[in-house]
């Protein structure tokens, strides 16, 4: 533990100003290039395909079994009334 166990705090809001950015930070800002925003949205494409299907494969074979399974008991509930 340290010495001191009061945690720093933190400013109330992020309005306040924060005075200028430091210059070697001011050095290294960097316009995004053109077609960074669709690289982007592919990338989102990309993971929203790869997870609806892992969902599909995931989900589909229960429910296919799970309407065999209903079909099978009305047939054999079919079968029993006769």
């Amino acid at each position: 533990m340290s010495p001191n166990p009061e945690t720093p705090k933190l400013p109330e809001s992020d309005e306040g100003d924060l005075g200028r950015p430091a210059h070697e930070l001011v050095e290294l800002e960097q316009e995004p290039s053109a077609n960074f925003v669709p690289i982007l949205r592919r990338k989102i494409y990309r993971r929203t395909a790869a997870s609806q299907f892992v969902n599909f494969t995931w989900n589909v074979p229960a429910i296919v079994l799970r309407e065999m399974l209903a079909m099978a008991v009305e047939l054999f509930k079919g079968n029993t009334r006769a």
